[in-house]
């Protein structure tokens, strides 16, 4: 399949976009990377934080047998993204909403910029830093 001009997929994707009703945008980690959000992941095992791997340290099996140590790699994240600020990504998001007549924003993100440039409904699929849930009580 042949490469396609930059200027030719910038004129398409406007036309689609002036011509639609509804939206759907997916967004990952790249969106916020560009906020100064680090994806954390590293590739290849990477050690992320205290010699661990972001599987690692995240995983089901950490938060049963180290919880004290996922509650600090938590805080430490928040420290992190508490300074980030949304980027212009984030901001032109926000805008859709209010230029077309439907849009659901999903996110892989967990850091909120998207409701802090002004998004509302966002779908968190992977939830919020900056919300928690006790996993014996279920008090937030």
């Amino acid at each position: 399949m042949p490469v396609r001009e930059d200027s030719l997929v910038n004129e398409e994707l406007c036309e689609r976009l002036r011509a639609a009703r509804s939206v759907f945008v997916l967004t990952g980690a790249g969106v916020s990377a560009e906020s100064g959000v680090p994806t954390f992941r590293g590739g290849g095992g990477a050690a992320v934080w205290k010699g661990m791997p972001f599987d690692v340290i995240s995983s089901a099996s950490m938060v049963r047998s180290n919880l004290p140590e996922v509650w600090e790699w938590f805080d430490y994240r928040r420290g992190v993204v508490e300074r980030c600020r949304p980027n212009f990504a984030h901001a032109t998001l926000a805008a859709w909403q209010k230029r077309f007549e439907k849009v659901t924003l999903a996110t892989q993100n967990i850091d909120g910029l998207h409701a802090e440039a002004g998004s509302r409904d966002v779908l968190e699929l992977h939830g919020s830093i900056w919300r928690a849930r006790c996993l014996t009580c279920g008090a937030k």
